[in-house]
């Protein structure tokens, strides 16, 4: 897991970035994004978000692309950046610090269970394409199953880390008392 200090350091790359490729509307932003600064909002479907940014970007029921992991590191950023530029209808956003509140972050992980189904539900988690040779469908595929697995096992502590920014304005310390969100 990243550490406080990396997540601090990657705050002033965030805020430093050009963010002309990110045109999207909170209004418009689908509801399975993670809290945090990035989201997809009226994001298309031609599937180049995870091409782009793997262990960050997702797709929803009508493949419409959504942040499923906030950047953690450097790389990530930059993939994120790069799923943005690409994405055709400039539908990718940064501004959700300035939107997110601790009720908003608890109403949306009152939904963690849909956000759970609609990572089973993906069909590239289909046993069958295992053995697939092509490399679309494995990057796919492997963005499906790290997806799921963020979801069950990291996202509780980010969201903990997160709410605490949040409410504080600065990421916590090692004896400060954070929120806990459990599944």
């Amino acid at each position: 897991m990243t550490s406080s200090l990396e997540r601090f350091d990657l705050q002033s790359s965030i805020e430093s970035i050009d963010k002309t490729e990110f045109k999207g509307l909170w209004a418009d932003k689908l509801w399975p994004n993670t809290p945090g600064p990035f989201y997809g909002a009226n994001t298309d479907s031609c599937g180049t978000g995870p091409l782009q940014a793997p262990y960050n970007s997702g797709f929803d029921t009508n493949g419409s692309e959504y942040i499923f992991k906030q950047p953690s590191t450097i790389q990530e950023l930059s993939e994120v950046i790069n799923a943005a530029a690409v994405n055709a209808l400039s539908g990718y956003a940064c501004d959700g610090d300035a939107h997110w509140t601790i009720s908003s972050i608890q109403e949306w992980w009152k939904r963690r269970h849909d956000l759970l189904r609609l990572c089973l539900s993906s069909k590239y988690l289909a046993p069958e394409l295992a053995d697939s040779t092509d490399t679309t469908t494995r990057i796919y595929r492997r963005n499906a199953r790290y997806r799921l697995q963020y979801v069950r096992t990291e996202l509780a502590g980010y969201l903990s880390w997160y709410s605490f920014l949040v409410e504080e304005g600065r990421s916590p310390r090692e004896n400060d008392t954070i929120p806990l969100y459990t599944w």
